[in-house]
């Protein structure tokens, strides 16, 4: 993850990379793949935490097309403007982490899966 300021506006960059040796879709959900539409970051100011104050959607179950594939060695990018989401205004230090848990499915799971049917069960995993 990298951040900059994009004139208004901070945009940070993310890539997900597939380190495994098998393929696995990611679910775009609560990343930076869908945009700024859940707290998918946790960023302070000067060592104090700032409230997310961008739009949080409650969904239905995920179904295939909310996931994205990714090969073994390959990457997914995306930059998101966390300025549209934290008030960034004041001058000072500012520490930005990605908390979200990655989602996702294994090629097996997503082959048993029925086309647009709603998926009950997905892979979680903690980012630290």
């Amino acid at each position: 993850m990298s951040c900059y300021e994009v004139q208004p506006k901070v945009a940070c960059s993310f890539d997900f990379t597939n380190i495994a040796n098998q393929d696995y879709y990611l679910l775009k959900r609560n990343t930076p793949l869908e945009g700024m539409f859940s707290p998918f970051v946790a960023i302070s100011h000067n060592g104090a935490p700032l409230n997310y104050e961008g739009i949080i959607a409650y969904r239905f179950p995920p179904v295939q097309n909310e996931f994205v594939l990714i090969k073994p060695g390959e990457s997914v990018s995306a930059i998101a403007y966390i300025s549209d989401a934290f008030n960034l205004h004041s001058d000072g230090l500012y520490s930005i982490s990605y908390v979200s848990p990655l989602e996702f499915l294994s090629k097996e799971q997503m082959e048993m899966t029925a086309f647009d049917a709603k998926i009950r069960y997905v892979n979680h995993l903690e980012v630290s």
